[in-house]
């Protein structure tokens, strides 16, 4: 596995992430460079209940990988795959005519 400069391969278990955000923030962090900031791991206990209550910890960096656009950004555009969300929230100032556009739109 080839590893550049964006990439770390790690062996022992991840105690955070360090972020550099693309927007302005006026965080600083003692020993850290300015602009990143650390995301730390939680631990989760719980039971398993199928297996006799089986008790386990977990830890993770509550991290997601995400993309988003928007139904006119995309406009006019083709893709391979996608993931639709057309469900319909409850928005102030947004009329019948334009949530069924912006649905057309997706489609």
């Amino acid at each position: 596995m080839e590893l550049d400069d964006q990439f770390v391969l790690c062996t022992a278990s991840l105690l955070c992430v360090l972020v550099r955000g693309t927007h302005n923030h006026t965080l600083s962090f003692s020993g850290l460079p300015d602009a990143l900031v650390p995301i730390f791991q939680v631990q989760m206990r719980g039971e398993i209940p199928s297996m006799s209550g089986l008790p386990f910890n977990r830890y993770q960096v509550p991290l997601a990988l995400g993309f988003a656009i928007t139904d006119y950004k995309c406009q006019g555009s083709t893709f391979a795959s996608l993931i639709l969300d057309l469900r319909s929230p409850a928005q102030r100032g947004v009329d019948q005519h334009k949530k069924w556009t912006s649905i057309n739109v997706q489609l």
